[in-house]
């Protein structure tokens, strides 16, 4: 924990260093200049995240903890993120993020689940950092991500369904209800899909499939984590835990 907050300090310095201030100006901002300086302060921090010597690109729990880090210090940047904003760092991330994955990873299975992973970064972070309404950061959060997984290269389908995974993850670990956060997944999932090319039907098909997915991965390891838990306890009170029977040993009682 300690080496993430110092993470998103250096981060956030280094693009207030950089970039200059939104807002403090006489009149008001264009909208195509603040999108401009915010997307500058965007791509500043993602440098600096990937220079860190300490970044794993295969490993989903390094690329999580760097994206948490880099929205933490890109919200920071911003005074009342619109969901325009939010689209555009989640997509500025996904981006870059998704075309450096690629590159270091050579096995399809584990670029799928660190993509996941980046996703599930992303959305939880606009949900926790953005000051916004749930629903509203979490469509918008997962249609920059979606667009930018295909941006990256990732066909359509395939982007809308992984994103989709890794944003419903995400949603729920930052205390979402899950109804709430996977209709805002479809949307924003759809949304981004349709604009690319695919049908509307079969964008949120692969959305839904995204969902059912980390639904299903949930389950498995909630049941794990059950398993996991009464194995202890048996080991705990020196149970013997056989297929059929469980054989209580008493300390007391002679075998």
């Amino acid at each position: 924990m300690k080496i993430k907050q110092t993470l998103a300090i250096a981060l956030l310095a280094s693009a207030t260093s950089f970039i200059p201030a939104l807002s403090a100006q006489e009149g008001e901002v264009p909208a195509e200049t603040s999108t401009s300086t915010l997307q500058a302060s965007v791509d500043a921090l993602i440098a600096a995240a990937l220079a860190n010597p300490d970044l794993d690109l295969t490993d989903p729990a390094s690329v999580q903890a760097a994206i948490q880090s880099v929205m933490t210090a890109a919200y920071a940047t911003v005074t009342n993120p619109t969901a325009a904003e939010t689209q555009t760092i989640a997509s500025s991330v996904m981006s870059t993020f998704t075309v450096q994955i690629q590159a270091q990873s050579g096995d399809s299975a584990n670029t799928a689940a660190v993509i996941k992973s980046a996703a599930a970064a992303i959305v939880s972070a606009a949900v926790t950092e953005s000051g916004t309404d749930a629903a509203e950061a979490i469509e918008a959060a997962t249609k920059g991500a979606t667009e930018g997984a295909i941006e990256a290269g990732v066909a359509v389908v395939d982007a809308i369904t992984v994103v989709a995974e890794g944003a419903t993850t995400g949603a729920t670990d930052a205390g979402v209800d899950v109804e709430t956060a996977e209709a805002a997944i479809t949307e924003g999932a759809t949304e981004a899909g349709t604009e690319a090319g695919a049908s509307e039907s079969e964008a949120q098909a692969a959305a839904e499939a995204g969902e059912t997915q980390a639904e299903e991965a949930a389950e498995e390891a909630a049941e794990e984590a059950a398993a996991e838990e009464a194995a202890e306890e048996a080991a705990a009170e020196d149970t013997v835990v056989t297929d059929d029977t469980t054989v209580v040993t008493s300390p007391n009682t002679a075998n």
